[in-house]
């Protein structure tokens, strides 16, 4: 009976313990999805997403950024049950397990904009390419054939390298690369050569973890449509102008109504000034009529 009064006891303060917190590693060099904002703490659409799925499954979560190879050691040493903004690849196939794909993204190769003439991988033989320690681009390349790489242990040291003159052409994913080079003012500096790959972002745990892979799974399933284009439209924007398609119709509906009164409208033209040549070539006909039958009725009064 003690026993028992003592489980009893001891039962509240259990259930009430909290759960231990999901450790979430990513990439924190990753506008807009992860980054540092001016005071060092990590932002971005992830970190918000991370958030909501911990309200929605009740999972507290430590979210933590570093840069990209780290994160992929903290990873493998077991040190995060989780690791997010990661392309799926053969070879981390072997020690990871991926949750659906959540965004695709294109995978390009940028130069700089005196430099033309590299359109395909080709091209890129005889050039230093810069790219991200650890990135699923510099497994692309090597794969393909491109030597020369150069790695940088983030897209932000990579684009500093490039604006410093010591590399002219280097592969980004196009998100970051967009956010990174206007910020830096460099668009005109610098141009896109070509589309590599498009990627697909996933989040990742540690083979045969299937009870962390269907908890993941189910927290971001629970979030409402409304909340994710809540979350786009707050770190990926909104467009300018995105009319309702009834709006949509309707404007074409005018616009063709509008084209076929103008056509109407030049035809009855046309007809009319059509007329009235006719009708001053009648007019003249007719007048000739009357000359000739007044010189005809003379000419019989003249033979009488």
């Amino acid at each position: 009976m003690l026993a028992l009064l003592l489980c009893l006891l001891a039962a509240p303060t259990v259930l009430a313990a909290p759960s231990a917190p999901l450790r979430v590693v990513m990439d924190d060099n990753y506008p807009p999805y992860a980054m540092r904002d001016a005071n060092g703490a990590l932002q971005g659409y992830l970190v918000d997403a991370w958030q909501l799925w911990s309200q929605k499954t009740g999972v507290p979560v430590e979210i933590v950024g570093q840069d990209w190879v780290t994160a992929q050691k903290t990873m493998a040493a077991g040190q995060a049950e989780v690791i997010d903004s990661i392309f799926r690849t053969p070879q981390r196939e072997r020690t990871l397990d991926f949750s659906k794909p959540y965004v695709t993204l294109p995978v390009a190769i940028y130069t700089d904009v005196n430099l033309a003439g590299i359109y395909d991988l080709a091209g890129l033989q005889g050039f230093q390419v810069g790219v991200k320690a650890g990135d699923a681009c510099q497994d692309k390349l090597v794969a393909s054939g491109v030597n020369g790489l150069s790695p940088f242990p983030s897209y932000q040291a990579l684009l500093q390298a490039v604006l410093a003159n010591r590399l002219h052409v280097f592969c980004m994913d196009e998100p970051p690369a967009n956010y990174l080079i206007f910020r830096a003012q460099a668009e005109r500096h610098l141009h896109k050569a070509f589309t590599l790959y498009s990627g697909e972002f996933h989040r990742a745990v540690r083979k045969g973890d299937a009870a962390t892979l269907a908890l993941v799974e189910r927290g971001f399933a629970a979030i409402s449509p409304a909340e994710q284009q809540a979350l786009h439209d707050k770190w990926l924007g909104q467009n300018l102008s995105h009319p309702h398609p009834l709006q949509r119709s309707l404007i074409y509906g005018l616009a063709i109504a509008v084209a076929l009164a103008l056509l109407l409208l030049a035809a009855t033209l046309v007809l009319r000034r059509q007329v009235n040549r006719r009708t001053a070539a009648l007019q003249r006909l007719s007048k000739l009529y009357a000359v000739l039958s007044q010189c005809n009725q003379a000419i019989v009064r003249c033979q009488n």
